[in-house]
């Protein structure tokens, strides 16, 4: 599917990745004419002569591009653009997702679970951070410590205001704390203990999230 079709349809949109050329090194005609004899191989890729950027929803095909393209003595280096989101349609589990994202996971409301019970077994790196903003998540959290390059995870401000009017207004903010600890992207000590997250989390009263 082309670039400029998924950009039209949002509901198919998971977000893109950029990269940027030196001037004095490429030119908007030099790389438009290399993709015009790959074109089979490289047909999600856009080019902004403007921004001097290549763009593309395809981590893997940018990255290939820059690969077989030659870089001479500037490499090209690969900007991370919008998040990868989950869309609008309805998805029950993380099998239609990639087991590799190369930038922060955005879960929305289309997520129709409420735990990331295996999160583990499915992904094997996210290479940023995890929102569940829009899911209703209650338990399960454990399995992103043990996937690789998790900078931060949130369960989202609704989440956390679930807890206002309660003996523990804070409680939301304390889980999301300790897991923080001990993602293995964390630049602590303890940075992928999974076993201490987990006893953590239960002294904390967090018994249904020590799960993976």
């Amino acid at each position: 599917m082309k670039l400029s079709h998924l950009l039209e349809s949002q509901s198919n949109f998971i977000g893109f990745y950029e990269t940027t050329w030196p001037n004095e090194h490429f030119t908007f005609n030099r790389i438009q004419s290399f993709l015009e004899k790959v074109k089979n191989e490289f047909d999600a890729i856009s080019l902004n002569e403007q921004r001097r950027t290549v763009r593309s929803t395809d981590f893997e095909q940018l990255q290939k591009f820059i690969n077989d393209f030659g870089t001479e003595n500037k490499p090209l280096k690969i900007f991370k653009g919008l998040s990868y989101n989950t869309g609008t349609e309805t998805i029950h589990d993380f099998s239609k997702l990639p087991n590799i994202i190369e930038t922060d996971l955005i879960l929305n409301d289309n997520c129709a679970f409420d735990s990331l019970k295996g999160i583990h077994k499915h992904f094997r790196k996210i290479n940023g951070s995890i929102s569940c903003d829009g899911t209703k998540i209650k338990s399960h959290i454990l399995g992103v410590i043990n996937i690789e390059g998790v900078t931060d995870l949130s369960l989202g401000a609704a989440w956390r205001r679930s807890f206002k009017g309660t003996k523990t207004p804070n409680k939301g903010f304390e889980l999301e704390e300790i897991i923080k600890k001990y993602l293995p992207a964390s630049n602590t000590y303890n940075g992928g203990d999974i076993f201490a997250c987990q006893e953590e989390l239960i002294e904390a009263g967090f018994n249904e999230y020590a799960q993976l």
